[in-house]
């Protein structure tokens, strides 16, 4: 398949898994479906879920195919060093089986002194039984002979596996000297490992993520680790002779070790990355690992059933996922950011809704997690909310405990719409459903979105939620985030459209001064009592669809009182939707925010659905000030978080200080590879009075011909607009081609600034240092790839600058070969797709 046009490559672009419908699940597997029939879920772990799923229980072979010679063949000896001995049964060699898991053939010299070389054997790889009339194993062997080790292996020809758990059900037995190995392999720098080294104590098993060594040989302690096999009744400890169930959950950014169903391990170090194979192995070197057995000795790994769940790093057709609101976001103690989103893991439209979950430490580079919080019945969706860390045990879900997230979501049923809540005990991966859910109930169908937030003055916690057709916001309070009492509404102000959804209540600091080089420097970043809430309406927008509208003003902690009555609109374009702030960004500090890059109005039909799998993406992540402005006191400032990190080369890929009346043309399709790159104009001494001229921009494609395009006009009541009208990915009526606002020149400075980022399906621009912000979707034919930045008729003296700066990927590291991020599938069967560097992709 060609490259993705659309995939977002910045912006946190969620575009959950690749599912499809399953087929049933062997009545003996460990795992199982998911009660949708959507996907599978890995026993032991069901919040991971996976697409693909094999199931061999090699005690169901007792048949006349496979039954007439279950005796083990005999031990290999010294004449047979080249390891070319047949398949012991017809079931290696099966579609079955052979497609999955292929025995291993390859030889290896010893490596170093004191080795031993090592000789795959088929024939160390067999069906038997203990008995006559006892289940039928699959057996690997390892036997010691005088020139080199025989050894058994199993290993996928498949080697794009990229995520996965594989359970298997499993024994021991031999002299000192040998390793049973069960484990994801690509190197030896991405590799996950069960490992029984049999002159361990009989209740050791070892979990390693390699490396581990670093480049100067040292060992890194950090790869290592040992685990104990949980007591059997009547021992204290469990032992590997044992039939005992053995587990490896390999998921993004995590290794999870399981025995017989409990988890014994998790291990962040060296996850691998990267598509790999799976092998299940009995072997030894000699090494001082393995230990050297000594010459005759035997050792075996018997094997009753191997249960596999996985994901691969390939695109498949009918990729489906649908996201939309954030929610829960909200900054821990160690600086990572957790984003938390509307997701349907089963369609490409709303619906079947669950919270999925990304997390971050630059709120660019995003690393997806597990499905946060599921329905817990057919017919349930978990709605929007957040999330708040109840530090001091208000709610007593945490005892002994600092960092316990509680949860705020609508259930939504086709009766009701409640508030309900769940508390993480291990920082928001993982939730638990209070038991005496809902905490607030209405008896309505139209009350949702909570946002709670912590208001220090009256040591209570503070609730606005909507009531979404009534246009009101409801104020609730708690002392203990489980018992609500309603406080006050704030009801019918600003643009109402058809209903009042997302609220969201932040205090937030005020620019001393907007018209400085760098407004958001720290000196200039004031404290304030001011607070802003922020409505998001649905439909009934100015230009069609959603929107965000803000109120700036005061709270007491029961009432919030506007400044005014004007509705203010946090966007000028048409995709910026149900925007919410962290928690726990202190109060002094500029707010955050990340937003919903679509509009209700075309979001369930874009074309990314079809092409590549996913449809919608978070606006970039914003800084969030007050300023007072010319007309215009507590304006909402938004700027997009620090992106210099992202820059492709240290120095602009072009530039000028003399564009005036000029113009730049940058071919940027050979030079930045994400497609997605940045500028900044600056536009100083524009005349008080008889301004002329105008600047623009174009982002276009050379191939199609299609653009983007945008420009101000200096004069008059200085517009400026946004033009996606030229581009021919998508049509409909609703998908509006043009937006402008009006920005006017600060008489003062005598200066205009513009920030512009484009992604490869995403446009933002910043005026005037984030005084007026746009977001715009587009969905072109062809990749863009060249930019022109220009001005025309200024008066004499104006000076224009200008920068352009490429942006890396943040997901390049998990591209495959056609720059899909098919890769980052989780725990959860999700795939996080993202626009160059950033935007989300749902």
């Amino acid at each position: 398949m060609s490259s993705p046009k659309y995939l977002t490559v910045a912006h946190v672009l969620l575009a959950p898994a690749i599912f499809q419908l399953c087929s049933a699940v062997p009545p003996l597997s460990p795992s199982s479906t998911t009660p949708d029939c959507s996907c599978y879920q890995a026993a032991g772990n069901r919040e991971a879920l996976f697409l693909n799923h094999q199931f061999f229980d090699f005690r169901s072979l007792d048949n006349e195919t496979f039954a007439s010679n279950l005796t083990a063949p005999a031990a290999v000896d010294d004449s047979q060093d080249r390891g070319i001995e047949p398949f012991t049964s017809p079931f290696f060699d099966t579609g079955f089986f052979g497609d999955y898991f292929t025995p291993a053939s390859w030889t290896r010299n010893a490596s170093e002194a004191g080795r031993v070389p090592m000789v795959n054997s088929h024939q160390n790889v067999y069906l038997t039984r203990d008995s006559p009339g006892s289940p039928v194993h699959l057996t690997l062997r390892t036997n010691r002979l005088s020139s080199f080790q025989s050894i058994a292996g199993l290993q996928t020809p498949e080697t794009a596996y990229l995520h996965a758990s594989l359970y298997v059900r499993a024994r021991v037995a031999g002299p000192p000297g040998a390793c049973a190995g069960m484990f994801t392999y690509l190197t030896d720098q991405q590799e996950s490992d069960i490992e029984i080294l049999t002159r361990d104590e009989r209740s050791t098993i070892r979990a390693t993520n390699q490396p581990g060594v670093d480049p100067n040989g040292q060992v890194i302690p950090e790869a290592f680790s040992t685990i104990t096999i949980p007591q059997s009744e009547g021992t204290a400890t469990g032992s590997w002779t044992d039939w005992n169930d053995y587990q490896l959950n390999w998921l993004p950014g995590r290794s999870e070790w399981l025995i017989n169903g409990i988890s014994r391990l998790n291990k962040t170090y060296g996850v691998p990355t990267q598509p790999s194979n799976l092998q299940i192995r009995m072997w030894s070197d000699g090494s001082a690992w393995t230990g050297n057995m000594t010459v005759d000795g035997l050792a075996t790994l018997d094997i009753e059933w191997i249960d596999l769940v996985y994901n691969t790093s390939r695109e498949a057709p009918g990729a489906t996922c649908k996201t939309n609101d954030p929610n829960g976001m909200f900054l821990d103690a160690n600086g990572v950011y957790h984003l938390y989103y509307q997701y349907n893991p089963t369609d490409i439209v709303a619906g079947n809704q669950h919270w999925g979950h990304a997390t971050s430490r630059d709120l660019y580079t995003w690393e997806n997690q597990p499905i946060a919080i599921y329905p817990g019945a057919e017919g349930e969706g978990i709605f929007s909310g957040s999330s708040v860390i109840d530090v001091n045990n208000t709610s007593g879900f945490f005892p002994n405990q600092t960092n316990g997230v509680v949860a705020f979501y609508t259930l939504n049923t086709a009766e009701e719409e409640s508030q309900e809540v769940a508390y993480s005990r291990d920082g928001g991966y993982t939730f638990t459903k209070y038991a005496n859910n809902p905490v607030i109930s209405i008896n309505s169908t139209q009350f949702r979105d909570p946002k709670v937030t912590w208001y220090p003055a009256t040591q209570q916690w503070v609730m606005v939620v909507a009531y979404a057709q009534e246009f009101t916001i409801g104020f609730y309070t708690s002392p203990n985030l489980t018992t609500w009492t309603h406080a006050s509404n704030f009801s019918h102000y600003g643009f109402l459209g058809l209903q009042y959804e997302c609220p969201n209540l932040v205090q937030i600091p005020m620019l001393s001064n907007i018209s400085v080089e760098n407004p958001l420097d720290q000196s200039n970043v004031a404290s304030s009592d001011m607070f802003i809430l922020q409505i998001s309406i649905n439909p009934g927008a100015p230009l069609g669809g959603s929107i965000a509208q803000y109120f700036p003003g005061t709270f007491n902690g029961t009432h919030f009182t506007p400044v005014d009555n004007a509705a203010r609109l946090a966007d000028f374009g048409k995709d910026n939707y149900a925007g919410q702030f962290f928690y726990g960004i202190p109060a002094t500090s500029p707010q955050i925010s990340i937003a919903w890059a679509s509009n209700w109005q075309y979001a369930q039909v874009v074309p990314t659905g079809q092409l590549e799998g996913f449809r919608s993406a978070m606006s970039l992540p914003r800084y969030n000030v007050l300023a007072n402005t010319t007309r215009g006191d507590y304006t909402l400032v938004s700027l997009p978080y620090d992106l210099s990190p992202l820059y492709s080369s240290p120095s602009s890929l072009a530039n000028s200080t003399s564009l005036a009346n000029s113009s730049i043309l940058y071919d940027y399709s050979s030079t930045v590879p994400s497609g997605a790159i940045t500028f900044n104009m600056k536009i100083t001494s524009i005349p008080l009075a008889n301004v002329t001229g105008t600047a623009n921009f174009t982002f276009m494609s050379s191939v199609t011909g299609e653009s983007i395009r945008g420009g101000f006009f200096l004069g008059g009541d200085t517009p400026f607009f946004i033009d996606r009208g030229y581009i021919r990915g998508f049509e409909n009526p609703f998908f509006t081609d043009k937006f402008s606002t009006n920005n006017l020149v600060n008489t003062d400075t005598q200066t205009f600034r513009l920030q512009v980022v484009i992604d490869r399906s995403i446009l933002e621009v910043f005026l005037d240092n984030g005084l007026r912000s746009a977001t715009t979707t587009f969905f072109a034919e062809g990749l863009l790839d060249t930019l022109i930045i220009s001005t025309r008729e200024l008066n004499p003296g104006v000076q224009v600058s200008a920068e352009v700066f490429g942006l890396n990927s943040a997901w390049a590291p998990l591209e495959n070969m056609n720059g899909t991020v098919a890769g980052n599938v989780t725990m959860s069967g999700q795939r996080v797709r993202r626009n160059t560097w950033g935007h989300i992709s749902l």
